[in-house]
């Protein structure tokens, strides 16, 4: 199974939340518990990734449209279907 470029691109964007959210709330964990702060840097951390990779997912969607649409928006003017050259697809008629 092929995936074209904004597949890959959509998948990326919406594992950086996860990643944000888990990777700074485990550095977060860590530092909780060599200075015995529990949770409060695991919190802060955390919460911080999670704004920080929603950020780049919202980001990242709007690119991903804007590319969508102009391609749509091309389409429509040469009376040709998008072309995915990802796939292997070439201009119909």
């Amino acid at each position: 199974m092929k995936y074209d470029d904004q597949q890959v691109r959509a998948w990326a964007a919406s594992l950086d939340v996860a990643v944000g959210l888990l990777g700074f709330g485990f550095i977060g964990w860590l530092i909780d518990r060599w200075l015995g702060h529990a949770p409060w840097w695991m919190l802060g951390l955390g919460l911080l990734g999670l704004i920080g990779g929603s950020y780049r997912f919202i980001r990242e969607a709007m690119a991903i449209n804007r590319t969508s649409s102009d391609r749509y928006r091309r389409s429509r003017q040469t009376g040709r279907r998008p072309e995915n050259p990802d796939r292997g697809d070439s201009p119909g008629v």
